[in-house]
């Protein structure tokens, strides 16, 4: 592989929970020495459960966040340390693509206006009708014809599809390196989650554009990274990441089984040969009062005295990075 377009290294992310007078504020340690590498023109699907902390390495990625301890790399520069061109260069070559897409967009202002702006800010001399051409053609770009018809248009007048289009037609408006697309299919139809993913993967091909897809949906995750990689995290941490293929077929962290073994088989003669993971407790650990100690330890069947203390390092197994210290795993 290419060296990294960007670099999170030893990641931690606090966050301050109101408490009671005498409890007082109370941290919460959302993101643990989280690690992650993303590549030029690959796309990488982030999987986990809800409050698994996906969203918040999204948010540090494109820089709405800036975290408790860590580095955030670009192009091997600190992104933390990058003042005026170079700042301004990260901020535009990393999009966020949000996940409700009425919220993401300005209700009273027209799509020709919300798109408009992000290339005027990028091109102070531009002319109005060259800004218009590059609003239609990017429009086009994403599937919305005739573009003419949408640009007068307001949010609430576009279908979920629509305006989620509308959303990958303003990231690629500044021509990124990277998009980060926090769970952008779903809040739409089924009937047309096919479409966007493959929106996705067309402007991946097409435009070189990295991808993070984040999901907990590992049917949607699979499919877009059926040629890229996919992280798997819990609370916080990054467990497991492998090549889509190889990680879906031999699941090597006990977390990752689980979700795996979870999803539902729709022939029962099959779902009974399945061979379920039986997870031990359904308690999660505190994050106010967070272990060193395996994250998982508490849910994990194959747990023992080890994994309670100290930092779990990370065992590489050809392209497999897996945060387990089961002796077996190969």
């Amino acid at each position: 592989m290419n060296n990294p377009i960007i670099e999170l290294k030893d990641i931690d992310m606090n966050f301050a929970r109101r408490g009671n007078l005498l409890r007082g504020e109370r941290k919460v340690h959302v993101l643990k020495k989280l690690n992650l590498e993303i590549y030029p023109g690959e796309i990488l699907a982030v999987v986990g459960e809800s409050g698994c902390g996906k969203t918040t390495v999204g948010k540090i990625i494109t820089g709405l966040l800036k975290p408790s301890k860590g580095t955030l790399l670009y192009n091997g520069d600190s992104v933390y340390k990058l003042i005026g061109f170079g700042n301004k260069e990260y901020k535009a070559c990393v999009q966020f693509i949000q996940q409700d897409s009425y919220a993401a967009l300005n209700p009273v202002r027209t799509i020709f206006q919300s798109l408009s702006a992000p290339i005027r800010v990028k091109n102070r001399h531009i002319s109005q009708e060259e800004i218009r051409r590059l609003v239609l053609a990017n429009l086009v770009k994403v599937g919305l014809t005739p573009p003419e018809e949408i640009i007068m248009k307001y949010p609430h007048q576009l279908s979920g599809g629509q305006r989620q289009r509308v959303l990958m037609a303003r990231a690629i408006s500044l021509d990124p390196k990277l998009i980060v697309a926090d769970e952008p299919v779903s809040m739409i139809d089924v009937s047309l989650r096919l479409s966007i993913l493959n929106l996705m993967i067309k402007l991946n091909k097409e435009m070189n554009i990295s991808f993070v897809y984040i999901t907990h949906d590992l049917a949607t995750a699979r499919y877009i990274a059926n040629n890229g990689r996919i992280a798997v995290m819990y609370l916080g941490e990054i467990v497991e990441i492998n090549e889509v293929n190889d990680l879906l077929q031999n699941p090597r962290h006990p977390y990752t089984q689980a979700l795996i073994a979870s999803v539902p088989v729709p022939d029962p003669k099959i779902a009974k040969l399945d061979k379920k993971i039986p997870i031990k407790s359904m308690d999660l650990m505190n994050l106010e009062k967070r272990d060193d100690g395996c994250s998982f330890y508490p849910r994990c069947p194959y747990g023992f005295e080890a994994c309670k203390h100290g930092e779990i390092p990370y065992k590489s197994i050809a392209e497999c990075r897996v945060k387990c210290i089961k002796e077996d795993i190969k």
